[in-house]
């Protein structure tokens, strides 16, 4: 699975992006989907939220991640997540 998270802030500006990839070991409706990272985040787990609507099916072929420069082959599925910061309190 290839990953990428955007993270913004409470006006709606990017402040970071991150991709990686892995493999999903294991999923819990309560807990989220688990996945060990490959690459050069090897061995790392990472545990995204419990819910497959920010994920697609991939399409074939070469997918190259932005920060580390990674070729991904043929990842089965790819998914999207933004993360919303919220506003400073006073």
């Amino acid at each position: 699975m290839l990953v990428g998270i955007t993270h913004v802030d409470h006006a709606g500006k990017c402040t970071s992006q991150t991709q990686f990839h892995g493999t999903v070991t294991h999923v819990d409706e309560a807990l989220g989907i688990r996945l060990v990272l490959r690459g050069d985040r090897e061995g790392e787990l990472y545990t995204l939220p419990p819910d497959t609507r920010g994920f697609q099916k991939a399409g074939k072929g070469e997918y190259r991640l932005r920060g580390t420069g990674e070729l991904v082959l043929d990842p089965d599925y790819t998914s999207t997540w933004t993360i919303y910061g919220r506003a400073p309190t006073n």
